[in-house]
């Protein structure tokens, strides 16, 4: 990819992983989640920004 390039878009809650950092992305969600795992763990801010944008966006809905 060129300087100019853009990257191909991610299918909806697919992570791209690059050096233990995953980005997750979903059409029509405006936030873009960044996780970087401690160990095992995610870490606990990124928990809470995940509840969040799961919640803000009805993401669980009919989830069972």
């Amino acid at each position: 990819m060129g300087p100019s390039a853009v990257p191909p878009p991610r299918t909806p809650l697919s992570p791209s992983a690059s050096e233990a950092i995953i980005i997750f992305s979903k059409r029509g969600v405006a936030e873009i989640l960044n996780l970087q795992p401690r160990g095992s763990l995610a870490k606990p801010y990124q928990v809470k920004q995940v509840r969040s944008v799961i919640i803000r966006y009805k993401l669980a809905e009919g989830a069972e």
